[in-house]
């Protein structure tokens, strides 16, 4: 790393004090942290705490490193979407490899991987950027993991093992040899992988089996001008039970739901009408910052069962969705 450069970690939780130790033993200062979260004394682990993301921006990119230190239970949006607002802006992300890793010399690590205590990785594997290889996991020759992705700790991946971004391989998991896990897939606490899993699944147990079928908050966009019929349609092809009105870029205009929908019908408003008509312009949003204790707290105190999270411009960056949080306990 460049003797001028400043490392920051981005975030305050359980994983930013285990990187925090990390890069302790491989002797790199962390000069602060960043984090909106309100801390006592403005310290944590020692290391001050600097600002918000807003804090990083007014540092010039050739001037720091950034960490990312959020952690993954199984919900990887938070910790994908921090990672690219920066690259955004043309940030680099520092690898954090704990020195007791055994890593062949041939294996390819890229951009912003955390490979942590006793992790073994064995010749021919890809790590993707971004992503997460924990505490004594094993990864056997010729892996492909893809970027974003968590493989928790304890985890034994077979050789030639294929992992596509941003899926999470719960605690304790195993994955026979040769498989293809999909991209924003979940793998239970404890599993054994027999057979491939597709895109969008959720499997547990010996051996593993489909739980339910991760839904995609994308497929739920819809422009103003949209009609209420086609709506109807786009909401039910996710079963999200809500609808994302966007323009240009996914800034959120409003949402509609099949409420708004069935009380806009029993107040007479044709199916052909647009369904910026009949949409929430001012509905319950996260930002990109608030934790994820933060938005679970807001869904119960607002009744109800997904919230789209937002960054600073009113750009959609996910849907968090209560049946997730209830899921993540298996992960």
């Amino acid at each position: 790393m460049n003797e001028n450069s400043r490392l920051i970690i981005l975030g305050a939780g359980g994983h930013a004090k285990v990187l925090i130790e990390t890069l302790q033993k491989m002797e790199q200062r962390v000069s602060g942290i960043a984090t909106p979260e309100v801390l006592p004394d403005n310290v944590f682990e020692g290391i001050p705490v600097i600002g918000n993301d807003d804090t990083i921006l007014s540092i010039p990119r050739d001037q720091v490193k950034l960490v990312n230190g959020l952690g993954s239970t199984g919900i990887l949006g938070r910790r994908k979407s921090l990672y690219e607002k920066f690259k955004t802006f043309g940030y680099e992300f520092f690898s954090v490899i704990h020195p007791s890793a055994v890593i062949a010399a041939n294996s390819v690590l890229m951009e912003g991987v955390q490979i942590m205590a006793g992790t073994v990785i064995q010749p021919g594997s890809k790590i993707g950027c971004n992503t997460i290889i924990n505490t004594r996991a094993s990864v056997d020759h010729d892996c492909k993991i893809g970027n974003h992705v968590h493989v928790s700790p304890g985890v034994t991946l077979s050789g030639g093992v294929e992992i596509d971004d941003c899926t999470h391989i719960g605690t304790g998991a195993n994955v026979i040899q040769y498989l293809k896990i999909g991209r924003n897939s979940l793998i239970g606490a404890g599993a054994l992988v027999i057979r491939n899993v597709l895109d969008q699944q959720m499997v547990t147990g010996v051996p593993a089996k489909l739980v339910k079928a991760i839904k995609d908050w994308r497929n739920t966009r819809m422009g103003p001008g949209t009609i209420i019929r086609e709506a109807i349609k786009i909401i039910d092809s996710e079963a999200l039970r809500i609808g994302l009105i966007v323009e240009n870029d996914d800034i959120l205009l409003g949402t509609v739901t099949d409420g708004d929908i069935r009380r806009a019908i029993l107040r007479g408003v044709s199916l052909d009408a647009e369904v910026s008509s009949i949409m929430n312009s001012k509905p319950v949003v996260a930002r990109e910052y608030e934790s994820s204790e933060r938005i679970l707290a807001l869904m119960k105190n607002k009744s109800v069962y997904q919230i789209p999270v937002i960054e600073n411009q009113g750009r959609i960056i996910r849907v968090e969705l209560l049946e997730n949080f209830v899921y993540s306990n298996l992960l």
